[in-house]
Parts: C-alpha cells; structure tokens; sequence
C-alpha cells in the first residue's frame, strides 16, 4: 500500500528537480566481461544462503550497476532493474557501510572483527576500514591496528581521500581523512578533520565537495540528572573549518524502553545527502511503533540552509522541511512468517549518483518481539510506490547509490 503526496508537498520536499549527477553514463560501459547474473526481479532472488551465487568477477575494471549493497559476506553492485548483479569482494568477511568512489576502481568499507574474544569476527564489533581495487582484485585496510574505525560510515572525500570516525585507546571518537594508498595504519598519517568535545559518526561526505554530514552524540538530561545519549545531525565545510546543527533529534522523546539492545542512543542517525545538497535523509527514534535492538526508527527528510553555514550560524535547517517519510509515503510494515509486521527503517540514501528522480533508498527490517527478524533492501518514488531490491525476509542492507560527484553552486 502506498501513499502519494500531493505535487506542492513533493516541491517542498525537494522531490520533483532531478537529482541524478551521473546517470546519463551507461553504468555497465566500462565493466569486462566477468560472469554475472542478468535476470529481472528483486536482486538475489535465486541466491542460496548469503546471497554468494554471484561469484567474483574473473575481470573487472571499474564497479558497474547503480547500487550497491551488502549481502550475507559479501558486498554487490547491481542496475537498479536488477540486472548486472556483479559480487565485487574477493573475501567472505563481514561488511557494513560502503562506497564506491569517484575512480569506480575502488570501494571503501568497513570489515568489522572480533568483539567479544571467541576467535569469531562479530557484526557489533571493532571496524576496519578497508580499500577493494576491483581491477586488480587486492584488498588492504588503511585505518591503524587497534582502533575502532568506520564506525557508523564511510566515504570519499575525492579520488584520493576517505573520511571515516574512528576512537583509538578509548578517546571520543573522530572523522579523519585517509589516504586510499597509505598501506602504513600509522595514525600520524590520517587528517583529523572534527574537533567536537562529543563523540562523532555516522560521517556522509559528498564526493568532490567539502561538505560532509555526520552525527554528533551529545547527551540530553533531565531535571532529574538522568542523563541518555541524543545523537544530533550536523553538517560542515571541512576545507573552511564551519559547521552547523541541522537537527536535535526529537528532544521530548527520552523512552529507552523502547530499545532491547545494549546501546542507549535515542536520536538521529545515519545521515545522507541528496544529489544536489539542498536536503538530507535521515533515521530517527520514534515512540509508539513497538521495540527493537536500535528502538524504532523511522526515515525523515530535512532541508539544509547552506547560507546559514556559509554564515556561521549555529543552526541550518530549514524551517517547516521536516518530514517523516515513513509515514507520508508508504505503510510502516513488511511480511514475515506470521503476516504484515511493523519494521524499522535504517540507511537511508536520497535521490543521487545514478538513482532514478527522486527514489530513496534504505534497509527495511521487520522486527517481532524486539527482534530483527530479517533486511531488505528497498527503493521507494515519490509517489510512494516501495519495491524491494533484495529478497523479502532475506539479510541485505547498507543499500548505496553510486555517485561520482554532487553539486555545490551558488556563493560560499
């Protein structure tokens, strides 16, 4: 079931004015001709178990396809038909965020470890940020031995650098610049580019721009000295050292009841910029919605106030902008075994890169009885219409469009 928004809300919400700063390229014109599978429908929908039936391309030059996603050990690019479904990881390991960069040779991702000390890698445990050269199918990870890196996002800030957070030795953690080809995990080689007393993550920077969004953690309290984490949206300007909040989360909602895992955190998250920067999408803890291991969350949209920035204000988002996509645009629910069931949505990506005008991107995942009972990735338009890219009930997620460049005009 789907909800259409009337064409005056879409202009508010930024919907309407493409969004697409790549997609006239053919996304397939540079790949070779290594094994693939070309079939329609939800991506994956013959895989076995992980999703690993796509085996590593014999030859590949650049990533092809429009997305990209993670699936079981692996990481996949794919056209957003479905076609082309190319594995573009040569080990099996445990992936998270991701993303091509702006020389489609290479991808950037986080590979997580052991956590818990049993031998085995953990999907909540310690980040390592890895590149893939897909040409020369070689790996090697860039941030340094010991740390926790890539926590929450990776991306690039040209063809060159990475920026991710990471924490070291215990300290509030910090988004650096790296080098793709800096093979030494020295820290003293990273650019530590935030300077917040506040743990930072969840780091989205647009590709050829200096500007990047990220997550502040900063707390909230009550009259009574309860005290809870409130994840904030913030964007910067990282060539020119500015900086703005463009949102405080929804300061009345304080019920950690709500959230069955170990991590106390009620706020937004994971933000990401649309393709031509005046809007970023957004998860955020709602109330009403039942329990999981994060809370619930839903997905919002808000404008970004570039001259507020530009300015030095303290604050950038623009008035009346914020929106709940999940409850204006589709219905709050996806199957399970036992029929239709509220779910959470997580990683959202706005219309950018090669993504069709206007179509979000995100990870929806049914949750009962507080817990995650499946992921899927899916696409949904403007006018409301949702389509899943991965099989229902499956374990994909950390959808991501392919983009080589945003825009950023008009004066700074």
């Amino acid at each position: 079931m789907t909800r259409a928004l009337p064409a005056a809300c879409l202009l508010a919400l930024g919907w309407l004015p493409a969004c697409d700063s790549g997609g006239d390229a053919d996304p397939g014109a540079d790949a070779a001709v290594g094994p693939a599978t070309d079939g329609g429908g939800p991506v994956g929908a013959d895989a076995g178990p992980g999703g690993d039936d796509a085996a590593p391309p014999l030859s590949l030059r650049v990533v092809s396809g429009d997305l990209t996603y993670v699936e079981g050990q692996h990481i996949y690019s794919v056209q957003v038909d479905g076609r082309l479904r190319q594995r573009i990881t040569q080990d099996a390991a445990l992936w998270s965020d991701h993303a091509v960069g702006p020389d489609p040779r290479y991808v950037a991702a986080v590979r997580h470890r052991d956590g818990d000390g049993d031998g085995n890698d953990d999907a909540d445990g310690p980040g390592e940020v890895w590149i893939i050269d897909v040409r020369d199918r070689l790996s090697w990870p860039i941030s340094p031995e010991g740390c926790d890196a890539g926590i929450g996002g990776v991306g690039w800030r040209d063809e060159v650098r990475v920026a991710f957070a990471m924490s070291c030795d215990g300290l509030p953690s910090v988004i650096y610049l790296g080098s793709r080809d800096d093979r030494s995990r020295d820290l003293a080689g990273l650019l530590p580019v935030t300077t917040h007393e506040e743990p930072v993550r969840d780091v989205f920077p647009a590709v050829a721009t200096p500007l990047m969004t990220y997550v502040v953690d900063a707390q909230a309290c009550s009259a009574g000295g309860t005290c809870i984490t409130k994840p904030q949206i913030w964007v910067a300007d990282a060539d020119i050292g500015l900086r703005c909040r463009l949102t405080d989360g929804d300061s009345r909602f304080t019920d950690t009841g709500t959230i069955t895992g170990p991590d106390r955190r009620l706020g937004d998250h994971e933000p990401a910029f649309n393709g031509d920067l005046s809007s970023v999408v957004f998860s955020r803890n709602v109330g009403g919605k039942g329990r999981g291991p994060d809370g619930h969350r839903d997905l919002f949209r808000v404008g970004v106030d570039r001259r507020a920035l530009f300015g030095g204000q303290e604050t950038c988002g623009q008035g009346g902008t914020l929106v709940n996509l999940s409850e204006d645009l589709f219905e709050d629910s996806y199957p399970s075994p036992a029929g239709p069931v509220t779910g959470d949505e997580r990683y959202p990506r706005g219309p950018a890169g090669r993504a069709p005008v206007g179509a979000v991107l995100y990870t929806g995942q049914p949750v009962v009885d507080g817990a995650v009972i499946g992921s899927a990735v899916y696409l949904v338009d403007p006018s409301g219409t949702r389509r899943a890219l991965t099989p229902e009930g499956g374990d994909a997620s950390h959808g991501s469009w392919i983009v080589t460049d945003y825009l950023l005009d008009g004066e700074r």
